[in-house]
């Protein structure tokens, strides 16, 4: 790649004019990820002052020479000449905005990297932070191996080789730009603590602000709003969920929204869909408002943080009880293992690192201890949007995925199959999948078989898709082996 090459002969003329000393000294002193960075901004500046016009899709973040060999970035996947461009979501416009939100994290967290690789692929990775001291050898991009002594040597060398000192007026240089560099953060730190107060300043008067004119702010906010949005038109005839007497205190829900993507389109109405789902399971079905978990734009975290609430609530009810997961979003196909990942609001479609495995959600959700396990998922897997088009990670292409074989007591329903489209019900602010599932239930007050839910939704969604978007959309529903057909006669309450 001529990027490395050019990289390469051109290190002689970038160490002075970043800089370079204290940014090694702070990466090597920096435990918790592993590796040598340089303020990018620094680096491009200098590419293009040598005449290096390097099309990158980031002009900001901090760029990887060396990383630690079996380091907390090595393990995540992490490479030399990659650019860091945000932690945790959290964007990073230089070195020293990396090393504050570092200095934050602690020894034994997990962190989510976004980064940039071959100049135009954005990715995300999880790094759970260690205590790298005892590693002592760094990679560079073509796998040579150095000492952290090695490194510092190459550095000295390279700065001699500039400005042609000698030992002690390298030495001299070393002190003084040591001490500078400690004036400097002493400065950098008096600046901060000066734009703090000064935000807490402005915070607080526009708190005061605020509170002087509440009613008139809420009024001009009335008035003055955006054009009507999709989500300001009528409500669809479905929202309004009958209330029943039946009360159901052993059936634990989750329920996942994700609407409004980082980095892909929005999934039209799924907000919606989970807010009126959740209606649905305390008022129709009389679940426990306390066992209800309704998430929206969840990221990667908020899933494995749901699911291992089920699994306490059930445990703490010695596995008497039944689980509802209900989820509306992104689908991704895994384009080589032909399997469907569930999109974290934080992820990345064309990553499925940043994804939530379907697989091992019927994993986990089976091996908890539960009478039953109940799936919704308003979702396709074929890398499709709900408006029919693809989306930005995709190839242009539908993607058909395996089915994935439910676990345990469970039985599955989803929006689509292979490579079809779960499509939304615009006139009536819902998934298409979702609205019908809804109105059975609203028809029938909850009280209805599986069995009768499943044809119902699948006759009535296969009937409209192909009215309204003139395409197919056959919703699917499986069950585990444990359970066979029996799933039929059972009931959501």
């Amino acid at each position: 790649m001529q990027i490395i090459k050019d990289l390469m002969s051109m290190r002689k003329k970038l160490f002075l004019t970043i800089c370079l000393l204290s940014l090694v000294c702070s990466a090597m002193g920096q435990a918790k990820l592993g590796f040598v960075a340089w303020d990018f901004a620094g680096v491009l500046q200098n590419w293009r002052a040598q005449g290096y016009n390097y099309n990158y899709a980031t002009e900001s973040g901090v760029f990887i020479e060396y990383i630690l060999i079996n380091g907390s970035a090595y393990k995540a996947g992490l490479k030399p000449y990659d650019v860091i461009t945000a932690i945790d979501n959290k964007k990073i416009a230089d070195y020293y905005e990396f090393e504050r939100i570092m200095n934050q994290k602690k020894v034994g967290q997990t962190i989510t990297v976004t980064y940039y690789r071959d100049m135009q692929k954005r990715y995300t990775t999880r790094v759970l932070l260690k205590n790298d001291t005892d590693l002592n050898y760094f990679a560079d991009y073509y796998g040579n191996s150095y000492s952290i002594e090695q490194i510092e040597q190459m550095y000295s060398q390279n700065y001699n080789y500039q400005n042609n000192y000698n030992y002690n007026q390298n030495y001299q240089y070393n002190q003084n730009y040591q001490n500078n560099t400690n004036q400097n953060i002493a400065q950098r730190n008096r600046d901060n603590d000066k734009r703090n107060r000064n935000n807490r300043r402005n915070q607080d008067k526009e708190s005061n602000d605020i509170e002087s004119n509440d009613i008139e702010s809420k009024e001009k906010d009335r008035n003055e709003k955006k054009p009507v949005t999709k989500k300001e038109v009528k409500a669809s005839d479905v929202d309004n969920a009958p209330k029943t007497r039946k009360t159901d205190d052993n059936t634990f829900a989750v329920i996942i929204g994700n609407e409004k993507y980082t980095d892909e389109a929005e999934v039209p109405f799924a907000e919606n869909d989970a807010k009126i789902f959740k209606t649905y399971c305390q008022q129709t079905l009389g679940l426990n408002e306390k066992h209800i978990r309704l998430v929206t734009n969840a990221g990667y975290n908020d899933f494995r943080k749901a699911v291992s609430w089920l699994k306490q609530g059930l445990e703490a009810y010695n596995g008497k009880g039944s689980i509802i997961f209900y989820y509306a979003g992104h689908g991704i196909p895994d384009e080589a293992q032909k399997t469907a990942y569930l999109l974290p609001t934080d992820g990345i479609g064309s990553d499925i690192r940043s994804a939530y495995s379907l697989e091992e959600l019927y994993h986990t959700l089976g091996e908890i201890p539960a009478q039953s396990v109940k799936v919704f998922l308003d979702a396709c897997f074929s890398g499709t949007k709900r408006d029919g088009g693809m989306m930005r990670s995709a190839r242009g292409v539908a993607i058909k995925t395996k089915a994935q074989e439910p676990k345990g007591k469970m039985i599955v329903f989803t929006a689509a199959q292979g490579d079809e489209t779960a499509y939304p019900y615009n006139s009536e602010q819902h998934g298409m999948f979702t609205y019908y599932l809804l109105r059975k239930l609203q028809q029938t007050k909850g009280d209805v078989t599986l069995g009768d839910l499943a044809d119902y939704v699948i006759s009535e969604v296969k009937k409209k898709s192909f009215d309204e978007n003139n395409r197919s959309q056959t919703p699917t529903v499986v069950s585990s082996s444990s359970i066979n057909s029996s799933w039929r006669a059972m009931k959501l309450k």
